[in-house]
């Protein structure tokens, strides 16, 4: 029993925590509050504040506007820049194909975009040559352009499949 009474004896002493940075007992420094200002000062302050806020909004509000405005402008000039596909009818011995012609851009040749052959010619001579293989020029077939379609009959053929 003198164990257990050992324990709770123990158990009861209370230990004291110290403080890391130093003694916790010292004396903290007072705030000494201003002298209350007159009436006028605070008041031309608090103008001052509320243009100097009104003027950061505005500031923070065209930044984001100038932003949106950039990129509108950039997918703008590339949709002027870039060619836009367009939807071909094209005949040989009165079969005639539709097909979406994309006249290529910046090195990329140009092509149809629902064919594995290579397109070789021209759509302004009224007159293309889909090939096989383009270097050996040989199983090329000879088609005449019927009718041109622009942009929008693209988007409505791919729409409609």
């Amino acid at each position: 029993m003198t164990l257990l009474s050992n324990e709770l004896t123990h158990m009861s002493i209370k230990i004291k925590r110290q403080s890391l940075m130093g003694d916790s007992t010292s004396k903290k420094k007072v705030k000494k509050r201003e002298a209350p200002k007159s009436r006028v000062q605070s008041q031309s302050s608090s103008a001052s504040q509320s243009q100097t806020a009104k003027s950061s909004a505005s500031s923070a509000n065209n930044k984001p506007k100038k932003g949106l405005w950039f990129t509108i402008a950039f997918f703008a000039l590339l949709a002027i820049v870039i060619p836009k596909p367009k939807m071909i009818s094209y005949q040989k011995l009165n079969v005639v194909g539709t097909s979406i012609y994309w006249s290529g851009f910046l090195g990329i040749p140009a092509t149809i975009l629902d064919s594995d052959l290579t397109l070789a010619g021209e759509i302004e001579q009224g007159k293309i040559y889909l090939c096989d293989d383009i270097n050996q020029n040989v199983g090329c077939q000879k088609y005449q352009i019927v009718k041109e379609e622009g942009f929008i009959s693209v988007i409505s053929h791919l729409i409609s499949d």
